[in-house]
């Protein structure tokens, strides 16, 4: 009966890993998409390589695109009530 309850422990343990990885990542993709960049690619790139690294790369080596240089009017709009 231990075994069994300390499976199911470490498998509770591991979910929660998961999905904190998961949440880290899409904070990772929302910050790339406030700074006019692909939500969705650095969502993947967090998911894959880790979300501490994807968002010191994107804040680090990535400068911000400034917005006069975003042509698509949406993400401009975007960007602007953002606030960033």
């Amino acid at each position: 009966m231990t075994e069994v309850r300390l499976f199911a422990e470490s498998y509770i343990l591991e979910i929660v890993v998961v999905v904190v990885w998961i949440l880290v990542s899409i904070v990772v993709a929302s910050s790339a998409r406030r700074q006019a960049r692909s939500g969705l690619a650095w969502l993947l790139c967090a998911i894959l390589l880790s979300p501490i690294i994807a968002h010191l790369l994107l804040l680090l080596v990535l400068p911000m695109v400034e917005l006069s240089r975003v042509n698509d009017a949406e993400l401009r709009r975007s960007i602007e009530r953002n606030g960033s």
